[in-house]
């Protein structure tokens, strides 16, 4: 693997941009002065309203790497795309790219409104290199997946959100790159069609280098192998994936809290039950009302600390949480168990999470001790949650 080519690489990328329109026109003019008689075209130091968005970023992906990009607004996210995607120049390092790039941006950007939704996909074929006989042979599983059987020939301005996200995510299918950049771009339609997604990129991409931004640490969780932290334009964190999770639930490391003590995760074994447990395609499944019941095995935990365990659905919110210090309380030394619900969700794809904090609310060990479960309960709708109630006429 060590000396598999590279698809991509960043070397010292860095980019500056100015607060002020007037002084960045000024700035954009002298600039491009500048270049005609030097190769120098930008000055390194930042003048009058400028700042760095992003500050010496170097990385690179093989195929088959899965990269995760964690980090708050404004961390540089967006900026860092544009470059590698080769929209915007970097002041200061360079991209190299061995390899066909395309993106999942914005998706339903470019769609004409009085286009039909077949049109709209055939034009956007063409914009990306796809030739018209492939574009022929792939059309019926464009509509297929997109679920647009009956309105592919309707124009796009009758279409609601969910089915023009469903067009365009089908769209950007149709050609498989060596490098895929995707930007929040999941949050499509409903549940059953996320997770057609998330099922065709898990298979689409096995040979691909993936780029992955997203706020969803679940989602990070599940297509990553490698994660990065950006903060305020400079990468605080590129490698593991758990670790750049963890990294980025504490704050960052310049402005969260220290870490007081390392714990590993065999600080603790877990033995989970429920009542009525079933598996569907190796996914735990779990019915209406019904509840869980975690046992806990301490091994290497201190004397004071607080145990926490939370849910959260398949876009990383966290639905309800369980503190060891609030909810009854325990001896943390000692073994115990947790007992949740019964749970009242709606029918989804959740997942279990277990931290240890200190009395500072310092995180100790952030773990997820079981694999997502799906709740099954034949309700969705808008809120997560279904408690019991009924209609009843008077």
């Amino acid at each position: 693997m060590s000396s598999e080519k590279l698809l991509l690489e960043v070397d010292g990328v860095s980019k500056k941009y100015c607060r002020n329109l007037a002084l960045s026109l000024k700035y954009g003019f002298s600039d491009s002065i500048r270049g005609i008689f030097s190769n120098d075209s930008e000055p390194k130091k930042l003048r009058q309203n400028e700042f760095w968005s992003l500050r010496n970023i170097s990385f690179s992906l093989k195929r088959g790497d899965r990269l995760g990009v964690l980090g708050k607004n404004g961390a540089g996210k967006s900026t860092l795309m544009k470059i590698i995607s080769g929209i915007t120049l970097p002041t200061e390092g360079r991209v190299s790219v061995a390899g066909k790039m395309d993106q999942m941006i914005e998706l339903t950007s470019g769609f004409h409104p009085m286009m039909t939704g077949y049109q709209n996909a055939r034009l956007r074929a063409r914009i990306k290199g796809v030739s018209e006989s492939d574009f022929q042979r792939e059309i019926k599983r464009i509509v297929d997946f997109a679920e647009l059987q009956d309105s592919i020939h309707t124009p796009v301005k009758y279409y609601s959100s969910g089915m023009r996200a469903r067009l365009g995510f089908a769209v950007s299918t149709m050609n498989k790159p060596d490098i895929l950049i995707i930007d929040e771009a999941l949050a499509v339609g409903d549940l059953d069609f996320r997770l057609k997604c998330y099922e065709f990129i898990s298979n689409y991409l096995e040979d691909t280098a993936l780029i992955f931004v997203s706020h969803s640490l679940a989602h990070i969780k599940r297509f990553c192998n490698l994660g990065m932290v950006l903060e305020s334009g400079k990468m605080k964190h590129y490698g593991d994936v758990q670790e750049a999770i963890d990294l980025y639930q504490e704050g960052g490391v310049s402005s969260g809290p220290k870490k007081m003590q390392g714990l590993n995760a065999d600080a603790l074994t877990f033995n989970i039950t429920t009542n009525h447990f079933s598996e569907i395609d190796g996914i735990p499944v779990i019915g209406m009302g019904e509840g869980l019941i975690i046992k806990v095995q301490p091994h290497t935990l201190p004397s004071e600390c607080i145990v926490s365990i939370n849910i959260t659905d398949d876009a990383g919110r966290a639905l309800f949480e369980y503190r060891s210090d609030r909810d009854g309380g325990i001896n943390a030394l000692q073994p115990f168990h947790c007992e949740i619900g019964p749970f009242y969700l709606n029918s989804g794809v959740y997942r279990l999470n277990m931290a240890v904090h200190d009395r500072d609310g310092c995180s100790l060990l952030s773990y997820t001790p079981w694999k997502p479960f799906r709740c099954k309960s034949g309700v969705t709708g808008l809120a997560p949650f279904h408690p019991p109630g009924r209609w009843i006429n008077t």
